[in-house]
């Protein structure tokens, strides 16, 4: 499912000028990654994140969205600003390439789309399965 919020209309609707910035995949250190936020388009301090393990798992060598689902104990994993990519342990200790796009972002107007299981939450970051975004 795939929703489209305004982000920076609504972003400044509700934060006015410290509105976060637009989201990326970053890494936390080690295997984690994160969907993060910085304070804003200008300011690298990261201001809110979500941890992907929460977000998705490993099903035989496929990266899939799931409650809870710990995918990065048996992924390595690389990422874009809008995409995870990993290589996922199989069965006969093998590892299966996956890529995972989280958002969208129109370039034109703003417009973010999540993919699932992401939905947009009302400070301007995303959820998944109930998960907030930690703010820092």
């Amino acid at each position: 499912m795939r929703v489209l919020i305004t982000s920076f209309l609504l972003q400044w609707a509700i934060h006015g000028s410290s509105a976060l910035s637009t989201p990326y995949v970053g890494s936390t250190g080690g295997r984690k990654w994160a969907l993060m936020w910085n304070a804003s388009d200008t300011d690298p301090k990261v201001a809110a994140s979500i941890d992907l393990d929460l977000c998705y798992a490993n099903y035989d060598g496929v990266l899939a969205a799931a409650h809870d689902g710990g995918y990065s104990s048996t992924c390595t994993c690389g990422s874009t600003i809008y995409n995870l990519t990993c290589n996922c342990d199989y069965g006969n200790g093998g590892k299966s390439p996956n890529y995972v796009k989280l958002f969208n972002l129109d370039l034109k107007t703003g417009d973010i789309t999540y993919w699932e299981p992401f939905t947009a939450a009302s400070d301007g970051t995303a959820q998944c399965f109930g998960y907030n975004s930690q703010k820092f």
